[in-house]
């Protein structure tokens, strides 16, 4: 749950401009406010692959789920004899 609890925070950052996109059309905002939306997600997407694995939160959520797959293996899995 630690680990969903990191990755919860990045997809929800990720998923807010194309949310707020997606409602632009019933909106009077201008054009240019659809595309910085856009710009925006698009932007986030490609720092949180080429940055976010090695120092945030989808770090943190590799980090979580290796150390639930080691305390899963060590009390559910019995040792052999």
């Amino acid at each position: 749950m630690r680990a969903w609890f990191h990755a919860s925070g990045a997809i929800a950052t990720k998923l807010a401009p194309f949310a707020a996109l997606v409602l632009w059309p019933a909106t009077n905002a201008p054009a240019w406010a659809a595309w910085a939306l856009l710009a925006i997600g698009v932007l986030q997407i490609v720092t949180d692959v080429t940055l976010s694995t090695k120092s945030s939160d989808w770090k943190k959520f590799r980090r979580e789920r290796a150390v639930a797959r080691s305390i899963q293996e060590t009390f559910v899995r019995p040792k052999p004899r």
